[in-house]
């Protein structure tokens, strides 16, 4: 399993890296307004092209619910907050998410899509912004690597406890990283978390 990040806020859009994405993700830069958006698009791009695809020519395919997939290639999930581009991949389901930390009113926000567990352990905690984002990311996670997304009622997801979480004969593992300002989960059917992210530059000098 290999993590990779790259911090999209030095990247330009450059032709030589608009000609290296498939025309799915082009079609969706196209769509976006701000200049942050499509800057995380096309970080997104380039880390699948270099570590999914890795200059193959395949296409990059859509699941029932979103979920990107590749047919005979690596399982990968992609994730992005403020300055953050994150892939994570692995020969079997795996999800990610990254979120930048921001002042919210995490009760609230829990109310709606944590588990009651989940709830409790946030009532308790004494850093709660830190206890939020590291459930918050766990869910995203997990529910990714299952390929459901929120399409599926994240408060019936129990993950207030710090074990493997078993469900249908499937045991999904996870793995926090932070970064300033950041909190990352990764989630996985195996255990083979690297113990460091992977930082890529697209910056030009």
């Amino acid at each position: 399993m290999k993590v990779y990040i790259t911090n999209i806020s030095g990247i330009p859009i450059l032709d030589e890296y608009l000609n290296r994405l498939d025309k799915m993700r082009l079609e969706k830069m196209e769509r976006l307004k701000q200049t942050k958006d499509k800057k995380r698009c096309l970080g997104a791009g380039l880390l699948i092209e270099d570590f999914v695809l890795r200059h193959e020519k395949k296409e990059i395919l859509q699941g029932e619910h979103g979920k990107l997939y590749v047919e005979e290639g690596p399982c990968f999930s992609v994730s992005h907050s403020g300055d953050y581009v994150l892939l994570a991949v692995d020969d079997c389901g795996i999800g990610c998410d990254v979120e930048k930390l921001e002042k919210k009113n995490y009760m609230g926000l829990a109310k709606i899509v944590f588990h009651k567990n989940e709830q409790v352990l946030l009532e308790k905690a004494r850093d709660q912004q830190n206890c939020f984002y590291s459930l918050w990311t766990r869910k995203e996670a997990f529910l990714k690597a299952t390929g459901e997304g929120f399409f599926r009622k994240s408060s019936l997801v129990d993950l207030s406890r710090e074990v493997p979480y078993e469900e249908k004969g499937k045991q999904y593992y996870f793995k926090k990283y932070v970064i300033p300002g950041y909190i990352i989960t990764v989630c996985s059917e195996s255990k083979n978390f690297s113990d460091q992210l992977i930082s890529v530059e697209y910056a030009k000098n």
